[in-house]
């Protein structure tokens, strides 16, 4: 019988693998939520799924076909186990398309770092997997068959495995969809297709209509990782930026009061950030074919500059990489100490910028500046002189997130130097130094044990991740030459500002308008 032939020895041993690796972690997470129903339809999908592929393999005749495709199954499987289990221990929810981009979405460096930053996550997914494969590995020592009894009786749970599965349409969906092993290689898929093209695909045609004369320099810098919440102007117990509060005490800075990100990854937030893309416009366009920032600054006369402590190109090509190759001139931090074993500082940016500014050749220059900021690990951020807080000044914190807010906190001095050291470079010229970061951080902000990125799953992590600071610095020629758009600034600076808006406001300090058939 066929049913019989599924359940020799060595297709009930392939059976069980299988359930295991597609159910062991989803099960176990519902079983410790206490969520019986959840438990109950994943233990029926996962017995389904994994019944159904033992079966087509036990009848196909090709031994050769039929041992490769277990070998993939498993591959594909552990896999996803080992990143679910990731996922849950470090980022309490389960695989999506945003562990990838951490993981994958920048640069080698950075990949490396994710690990070590939540290694303690792929220690246990290791031996949680190698524990499945050491029972798997013992079991072909036993000789037992299965008895008919056992065989009729797992073949009569698939009744009530499909009547589990009927109960609600809802959560069917949220099982398949969401939960299920073929749900998340369709999420793996997607975001393989979402990898960009090279940065020609990147060009569009724009036209430009001049509506006044256009400011010498717009210097737009991108932070990382910046939380509003860690900014004394914003409310926060630590002077954590002190040379901006002293422009703001000036008058020079107009602080942003509600700036808000698109989304809280890289890689997600520059296609809305450098475009006319919005993410509510989903897949109905593709991002690079929207009007760009650099495109539409060079067709404005600016001559285009591109300088980042971030790299050109990742493991999944960088988005923010493939913007930079359509400006007029890019320097890399990495490109000076390539294959050296050296930490690349935010300060390293300043040179660069030195350099550039002595090319005369044009008259207006639109930079953007990419800055490391406080990625995670944060200790990792800053020379040990800008050390300036402790875990010991966190008294008021739980012990064990005093050296977080610690680190932390030391990255935003840091930054802060940095920005100030920008500024300076263009305080005695016609300039506008736009600052904001790419997204924040949930700070212990949806609980007491988790500081990372945003969690996709929990609204409340995103909010906070989302909340973001920033602010315009005018230099007193700017402000001379240009009182209606400081005053047009100073408006929107009280509103809610979304950052996917920015290619609006640059272009209206820029001084012009622009059209394209791709929008």
């Amino acid at each position: 019988m066929l049913t019989c032939h599924f359940l020799s020895k060595k297709h009930f041993r392939f059976f069980l693998l299988l359930f295991l690796l597609s159910s062991a972690a989803e099960f176990w997470v519902a079983a410790i939520q206490l969520d019986v129903k959840l438990a109950l339809l994943l233990c029926a999908h996962g017995f389904l799924f994994s019944y159904v592929l033992t079966l087509l393999l036990a009848i196909l005749k090709n031994p050769v076909l039929s041992r490769l495709i277990s070998i993939i199954l498993i591959i594909l499987l552990t896999a996803l186990l080992f990143t679910d289990i990731v996922c849950y221990h470090e980022y309490h929810s389960f695989f999506s398309g945003n562990f990838l981009s951490a993981l994958f979405g920048t640069d080698p460096s950075e990949s490396k770092e994710f690990v070590e930053l939540h290694y303690r996550g792929f220690i246990l997914a290791f031996i949680c997997i190698l524990s499945i494969f050491i029972i798997y590995w013992f079991s072909r020592n036993r000789t037992t068959e299965i008895s008919s009894q056992i065989a009729s009786l797992l073949l009569l749970l698939i009744f009530p495995c499909l009547f589990i599965l009927n109960i609600k349409e809802e959560a069917r969906k949220v099982i398949i969809m969401e939960r299920s092993p073929e749900g998340k290689l369709i999420k793996v898929v997607n975001e393989l297709k979402a990898i960009p093209p090279d940065s020609e695909h990147f060009h569009v045609p724009i036209t430009i209509s001049q509506l006044h004369n256009h400011p010498s320099n717009i210097i737009l810098i991108i932070g990382e990782s910046h939380c509003k919440s860690h900014c004394q102007f914003y409310g926060y117990d630590k002077n954590t930026m002190p040379h901006l509060q002293e422009w703001i005490d000036q008058g020079d800075i107009i602080m942003f009061r509600d700036a808000i990100a698109p989304t809280i990854t890289t890689s997600e937030v520059f296609r809305s950030l450098m475009t006319t893309y919005k993410q509510d416009m989903g897949k109905t366009i593709k991002y690079y074919r929207c009007p760009n920032i650099p495109e539409i600054m060079h067709a404005a006369g600016y001559r285009t500059i591109w300088i980042s402590n971030q790299a050109r190109r990742g493991l999944f090509d960088n988005v923010a990489g493939n913007f930079s190759a359509l400006c007029y001139t890019m320097y890399y931090v990495g490109g000076i100490h390539k294959d050296a074993q050296v930490n690349n500082y935010d300060s390293e940016v300043l040179p660069l910028l030195q350099k550039d500014m002595l090319d005369t050749t044009a008259v207006s220059h639109f930079y953007t500046i990419h800055l490391m900021g406080s990625h995670p690990k944060f200790s990792e951020r800053y020379p040990k002189e800008y050390g300036v807080f402790s875990p010991s000044q966190y008294h008021d914190r739980p012990e064990h997130q005093r050296k977080n807010y610690a680190t932390y906190d030391n990255s935003l001095i840091f930054t802060d130097t940095i920005i100030d050291s920008i500024i300076k470079e263009f305080v005695n010229k016609e300039a506008i130094i736009i600052y904001l970061s790419d997204h924040a951080l949930d700070f212990y902000e949806s609980g007491d044990d988790y500081c990372a990125h945003a969690v996709i799953s929990n609204p409340l992590s995103v909010e906070f991740a989302r909340r973001i600071p920033m602010f315009i610095y005018v230099t007193e020629l700017f402000r001379s030459n240009y009182p209606n758009i400081c005053n047009d600034l100073e408006k929107q600076s009280f509103l809610p500002y979304y950052t996917e808006d920015l290619i609006y406001t640059l272009t209206s300090i820029a001084g012009v308008t622009f059209a394209s058939k791709a929008e």
